[in-house]
């Protein structure tokens, strides 16, 4: 991957989106239900790997973000809450780092004590090109770049549901009435 112009991208890109949060304006509102999907193959920072696959029949926010983000930061703590309140009902979370560096194992070990920090408890990986490249497609982004914190929402066939790029105040919220009203119609719904 071109470490240095991702770095320096994401960098970029989220000191605009800290201003643009500290107005309080949102930096775009959520996409409409499409049925593109956003597959990814992530290293966890606990070893092994993450995929979407692996989380198919289950409700998925993936939030792409950085320790270095201030936007980053406002939402995480959110996110957490999202995950303890929807866990049982079928909903999964998973963060992928945007962690820059050179040395990989220093990135991942700036990654675990963040998350100790911040007491993330859903699972966290690396982003790799291969999912840059994807965050890319599915947020029809162009050039070399891609908004952090980004986050998705996948229902559980894994289509995209939502997409944020950025963090805005009350996002937590719209995402979860979002669950909240996908979780009803799904209880509406007879089983297939």
């Amino acid at each position: 991957m071109k470490r240095g112009r991702l770095s320096v991208c994401l960098v970029l890109t989220a000191a605009s989106l800290s201003l643009a949060a500290a107005d309080g304006a949102p930096p775009r509102a959520p996409a409409k239900a499409t049925v593109e999907g956003f597959a990814f193959d992530v290293p966890g920072i606990d070893g092994g790997k993450i995929t979407q696959a692996e989380f198919r029949g289950r409700i998925l926010v993936v939030d792409v973000w950085g320790t270095w983000c201030g936007p980053c930061r406002q939402i995480i703590p959110h996110l957490v809450a999202i995950y303890n309140k929807y866990r049982s009902k079928g909903v999964e979370v998973v963060g992928i780092s945007a962690e820059p560096g050179t040395d990989y194992s220093t990135a991942v070990r700036r990654v675990q004590d963040f998350a100790r920090e911040m007491g993330i408890t859903y699972r966290l990986g690396m982003l790799n090109e291969a999912a840059y490249d994807a965050i890319q497609k599915v947020m029809h982004y162009d050039g070399d770049h891609f908004t952090v914190p980004t986050t998705l929402i996948l229902d559980r066939d894994g289509a995209v549901i939502a997409r944020y790029p950025g963090y805005f105040t009350g996002q937590e919220k719209e995402i979860a009435e979002m669950l909240d009203q996908r979780l009803r119609k799904e209880a509406k719904s007879p089983a297939p």
